[in-house]
């Protein structure tokens, strides 16, 4: 279905009631295709949604899906953005206790840089 409608050009970027874009919402849920989908169509990995301020590498970091947080870093989201709460990717993976986010999150040295 996400196929079908990125073949007829629908917009990557539409919001629902929450202001959140396809991207987050896959990247939350774990859809991985989907995710490698949007991607592929120029999906915005750096988008924020208004309620916490989080982008979609918040989100999969937080859920724990490794393979999306791969993906999105791959396509060159922003690692160092941050929550409402001042939140890294490294702290809301950490604090969930996702081990495999963590090690995708440190593969690249300057994701482990915590300062503001």
């Amino acid at each position: 279905m996400v196929r079908m409608l990125l073949d007829v050009r629908a917009e990557t970027e539409t919001q629902d009631s929450k202001r959140c874009t396809p991207l987050h919402r896959a990247s939350w849920k774990g859809h991985a295709n989907i995710v490698h989908m949007l991607l592929a169509e120029g999906a915005n990995y750096d988008a924020r949604e208004p309620e916490d301020m989080r982008t979609p590498l918040l989100m999969a970091a937080a859920q724990g899906h490794a393979g999306i947080v791969k993906a999105l870093l791959d396509k060159g989201a922003c690692h160092t953005a941050r929550n409402r709460n001042w939140e890294s990717s490294v702290c809301v993976a950490a604090d969930a206790g996702h081990a495999d986010v963590l090690k995708e999150l440190i593969v690249t040295p300057s994701t482990l840089n915590l300062e503001p």
